[in-house]
């Protein structure tokens, strides 16, 4: 904790994924902390968030926004800036030349089509050149809530960009993408072949 107060130097909201574990069990339902001491000049805070549009993840209301209006700056795990979302799109693609029907056999392609459509309503070829775990996101994505207005990390961003908050991410587009690059093609065949209980 105190590399990171010294790195963001007091009054920021940090979102992220929290790994809450290594915690004593009752303090399991708490995703708001404060960082604080001696060597800090301000109090920052730490807000565990998850990537969905699932209502159950918005029971915080206006709550978190009180913190975040004390910052003077907001990380994320990633940038949400349009130039981001833009470079992530690109990083996403496959090598040129190379489609999906490339990365699978025809029954697994076919699987694959098949499940993309049921869960997405789209059709597989408008994803032809993308990453395959690309499409789980796909899928997951169309499965959460149409009427929220975005995942919680999203709305925080918005919030602190309304306030004139200086924006940036934890962690690069790059390394978030070798991550993803690291998913095995058979992961996602095994995800679409037993979808229903994913």
């Amino acid at each position: 904790m105190i590399k990171l107060k010294k790195f963001f130097n007091g009054r920021i909201l940090v979102s992220g994924l929290a790994i809450l574990l290594c915690f004593n069990l009752s303090y399991s339902q708490s995703l708001l902390w404060k960082i604080s001491g001696k060597e800090a000049v301000r109090a920052s805070y730490l807000y565990g968030t998850i990537h969905i549009a699932d209502p159950r993840v918005f029971e915080w209301e206006d709550s978190i926004y009180k913190y975040l209006d004390r910052c003077e700056a907001f990380a994320a795990e990633l940038d949400l800036s349009m130039e981001t979302m833009i470079t992530i799109a690109g990083m996403m693609m496959l090598p040129e030349g190379q489609t999906l029907r490339d990365r699978f056999t025809p029954e697994e392609y076919e699987m694959i089509k098949n499940a993309v459509k049921e869960c997405s309503t789209y059709d597989i070829s408008m994803f032809d050149k993308m990453k395959p775990p690309a499409l789980i996101a796909i899928c997951f994505a169309n499965k959460q809530q149409d009427d929220l207005e975005g995942t919680v990390d999203e709305l925080l961003y918005r919030h602190a960009k309304s306030k004139g908050l200086s924006t940036f991410g934890i962690e690069t587009v790059e390394e978030q993408i070798a991550l993803f690059d690291k998913i095995p093609d058979s992961y996602v065949v095994e995800y679409f072949r037993n979808i229903e209980e994913q």
